[in-house]
């Protein structure tokens, strides 16, 4: 029972690695205090992602929605991810097995709360927001 017991722990132990993967980091774009869309076209050495969320480095960021398009002409929206604050992330965006290989394009939409007064004001700065990705 004991040698058993250890067999199991040391199975955890060093398979722990494979269930730990950490978000990668793909892109980040500075936010204006207007709604902005930007694209993120994803290379052929970046194509295997299974999942995928955003960050906030800097400021308030009113995230209004989130597209995964494919190189079928697919596309899954995502709306309403809410309003991040700095260092906070969205809920992420499981991208279906069969397609995994096959995205091609990230498009989002959002606005940086505040203006440009209170970002020299000191109160709210412009956004950055990150794009990460799980494999």
């Amino acid at each position: 029972m004991r040698s058993l017991l250890l067999l199991f722990t040391l199975i955890l132990t060093f398979s722990q690695p494979a269930f730990a993967k950490d978000w990668e980091h793909l892109t980040e774009r500075r936010v204006t205090y207007k709604e902005d869309t930007d694209r993120v076209n994803i290379n052929r050495h970046n194509r295997d992602i299974r999942q995928v969320r955003l960050k906030s480095k800097q400021g308030i960021i009113n995230m209004e929605s989130i597209s995964l398009h494919f190189r079928d002409g697919s596309q899954i929206v995502t709306d309403d991810l809410g309003i991040l604050l700095k260092g906070k992330t969205s809920r992420a965006i499981s991208v279906p097995r069969h397609q995994a290989r096959n995205l091609r394009q990230i498009t989002f939409r959002y606005k940086s709360v505040g203006n440009t007064k209170t970002d020299l004001a000191g109160i709210t700065k412009r956004g950055i927001v990150e794009i990460q990705t799980k494999r």
